[in-house]
């Protein structure tokens, strides 16, 4: 899932790659009151689709990737989250999407969102802009395939002051609520975050995706992504360059 409200979408750009690159199929739609209502038009299929997506969609299939000489398959569930949650509604929200994840049973749980690329230190520029945390299981517990991956753990922040801390730093939107929630219900957590900025973070959203592939073992390495039918006019209309973004 993407973490809301956080810089950029990237969470929310990275999954639409993951939806159309694995042919996920849509299972269910989520009535948050805290979540911006939103409707449109089908986000991956054709124009004239009679489909419509909303504010909160889950999307499930079935993937297969080749691991040491052989197959393994595996259930995928994204829940995508399009629009902002209210304003002063982040811990509540937080607590009805925990609930509601427990109630399911997933056997793990991986966000998805980004860091603010202006509060990036020295010492963080001369390093990958991927980080995680987790709460719960150690991270080789919830995903095996991390010991071999050699990421780097979100530092520290000394310069948040919340009635309700937590390490992940700004940019991150609502998900040191998520986390402290997951916390608070003893519940396992990931969390894949990178540092970005806001305007075109299309190269971003690739890695991020890259990244989860590394880590969760979605389909065959450095896949060919496919884009959403959806992003062809993600810069508005077509008399209008890229260039200008």
């Amino acid at each position: 899932m993407p973490g809301p409200n956080a810089l950029g979408f990237v969470g929310q750009l990275t999954l639409d790659l993951l939806i159309s690159t694995l042919k996920l199929q849509k299972v269910g739609s989520i009535d948050c009151p805290d979540v911006s209502a939103v409707v449109g038009i089908d986000s991956y299929g054709p124009w004239d689709s009679p489909s419509v997506r909303t504010a909160m969609e889950v999307y499930q299939g079935k993937t297969q990737s080749s691991q040491s000489h052989s197959i393994k398959e595996q259930v995928v569930t994204v829940l995508m989250i399009r629009s902002k949650v209210e304003k002063e509604k982040g811990m509540v929200f937080s607590e009805a999407l925990t609930s509601w994840i427990q109630s399911i049973g997933f056997s793990r749980v991986l966000l998805l969102t980004a860091l603010d690329g202006t509060r990036r230190t020295d010492k963080q520029l001369g390093s990958s802009p991927l980080r995680y945390c987790t709460v719960g299981s150690e991270f080789s517990d919830q995903f095996p395939a991390a010991l071999k991956l050699g990421w780097t753990a979100i530092e520290s922040s000394s310069d948040i002051y919340t009635d309700t801390p937590c390490i992940i730093p700004p940019g991150g939107g609502l998900t040191r609520f998520i986390l402290n929630e997951f916390k608070r219900k003893e519940m396992s957590l990931t969390v894949l975050s990178w540092f970005t900025f806001e305007g075109d973070n299309m190269d971003t959203v690739h890695s991020i995706a890259n990244a989860v592939n590394d880590l969760v073992c979605l389909c065959s390495p450095k896949p060919q992504w496919l884009r959403p039918k959806s992003w062809d006019h993600i810069y508005g209309q077509e008399q209008y360059t890229r260039e200008l973004f």
